[in-house]
């Protein structure tokens, strides 16, 4: 019986986790949120871009 409930248990939580990182990966940003993480990836593409030296549009494209 203790063997069931703790194969109960551990499906429950597999379950919940998976039920989790679903809401973590689906989350709606906030506009202010939205434009943050737009700003801070094209500042680190700009990074990069300084590290290779001068790269045109299509190269600078495939780093985002």
């Amino acid at each position: 019986m203790a063997l069931q409930a703790s194969e109960e248990t551990s499906q429950r939580v597999d379950e919940l986790d998976t039920r989790v990182a679903d809401l973590e990966e689906n989350i709606v940003l906030s506009a202010g949120n939205y434009g943050y993480i737009s700003r801070r990836i094209n500042q680190r593409v700009s990074e990069v871009a300084r590290g290779y030296g001068k790269i045109n549009q299509i190269q600078r494209g495939r780093l985002i």
